[in-house]
This record gives structure tokens, C-alpha cells and sequence, in this order.
């Protein structure tokens, strides 16, 4: 039993009581408010279509690439970046599972 009490103490460590973090202050983290978090939301997909229009006037290429595990909520993320895009230029494409010769 005396292990596990070592093993807490070596976990309160790393939380930031060490000297190696004595400079570091842990902010408090607060939720947003509805109404906050939707304009939050607004500006960036407002960004995000500049940056689409950015691209296609420069005719440049921009891939995004997610991966996760399987109910990681990715298809969540790209149906919510993917709604504010012009699907014309937006594609979305599921690759496979990479064969051995991939891997």
C-alpha cells in the first residue's frame, strides 16, 4: 500500500508543483456562453471562406487531413468546417486502410 501513496505524490508533481513549473500559472478555465461561442464560430467560418476564396484566386491546393480513431467525432468536425465552404471547390474524400506496402 505504501506504493500507491508514492505513486500519488509522484502524479502531484507533475501538475505544476514542481520548480521545474514554478513560473507557469494554470489559467481557469471557463465555458462559453451560447451567444459567445456563436459569434466565436461566425468569425472563423467568415475566415474560412476568405481563405477559400484566397486560395482559388491564387489557384493554389490546400489539404486538411484527419486522423483518428474510429468514433472520434471526425465526421462531426468536417460536416461542421465543410457546411460554410462552396462545395464546388470543397471535396471530401475517406481514404482507405493502407495496404502493407502503404504502411
Amino acid at each position: 500500500m505504501g506504493n500507491n501513496k508514492e505513486k500519488k505524490k509522484d502524479k502531484s508533481n507533475v501538475s505544476g508543483n514542481s520548480p521545474l513549473y514554478r513560473d507557469i500559472v494554470q489559467e481557469k478555465k471557463t465555458q462559453l456562453g451560447r451567444k459567445e461561442y456563436e459569434d466565436l464560430l461566425l468569425n472563423q467560418e467568415i475566415e474560412l471562406v476568405k481563405l477559400q476564396e484566397w486560395v482559388k484566386a491564387n489557384k493554389l491546393k490546400v489539404v486538411v487531413i484527419f486522423e483518428g480513431r474510429d468514433a472520434a467525432g471526425k465526421g462531426g468536425v468536417i460536416k461542421t468546417i465543410a457546411g460554410s465552404l462552396n462545395p464546388r471547390i470543397c471535396r471530401i474524400v475517406a481514404l482507405g486502410i493502407p495496404t502493407e506496402k502503404e504502411k
